[in-house]
């Protein structure tokens, strides 16, 4: 049976652009890559805006955000977007099943995305072309796998905290930062 691998942090430390960091958009942009930043960005303000409220931001809201940074983040895509995300809320009202609304949303996704390769076909655009536009359904499936990627490494660098299906705002990495201060001031004493 082979080691189960537990995923870790890797933050490598580059002084000159550490002293470029001026705010958190500065720190999410020196820890990810643009699209993970502008994800992240969007998901630390809606958790704060969420403690602000004092309400728990649950796992479950995964769809509805990626849905709605989708949305707001493709302009051209607005209308797509505006569609599965208004169809998204007619289902949440009624849908008891997180996992049957997530496949309804898909298959709603991939109806639109079928629908553009058509277009693009009837428009000359061959859609084997790597440089062509992408469909919706790629930009979700690529949002997404974003999106796990950066909670997990936003736990990691202990800036976001999970307990009980909840997530929230974290000041483990201030802790981290200044034992980290500590062991280099005791070094350099020595």
């Amino acid at each position: 049976m082979g080691r189960l691998k537990t995923p870790r942090l890797k933050l490598e430390l580059d002084a000159y652009q550490l002293r470029k960091v001026r705010d958190m958009d500065d720190l999410l942009d020196y820890l990810f890559n643009p699209e993970k930043a502008s994800l992240a960005k969007y998901w630390l303000r809606e958790l704060k805006e969420y403690k602000r409220k004092g309400e728990p931001w649950t796992a479950d809201n995964w769809l509805r955000f990626i849905l709605w940074y989708l949305r707001a983040e493709f302009p051209e895509y607005l209308r797509e977007f505006s569609e599965i995300y208004e169809y998204y809320e007619q289902l949440a009202a009624t849908e008891d099943s997180n996992t049957t609304l997530r496949r309804k949303v898909e298959k709603k996704i991939k109806e639109i995305a079928e629908q553009q390769l058509e277009d693009m076909k009837a428009k000359g655009i061959d859609i084997n072309d790597p440089d062509r536009p992408r469909t919706v359904w790629e930009l979700y499936n690529t949002t997404r796998a974003h999106y796990n990627k950066m909670v997990t490494q936003l736990r990691l660098a202990g800036l976001v905290y999970k307990t009980n299906e909840a997530y929230g705002l974290s000041r483990d990495l201030k802790k981290i930062l200044r034992d980290l201060e500590e062991i280099i001031e005791e070094f350099i004493a020595d």
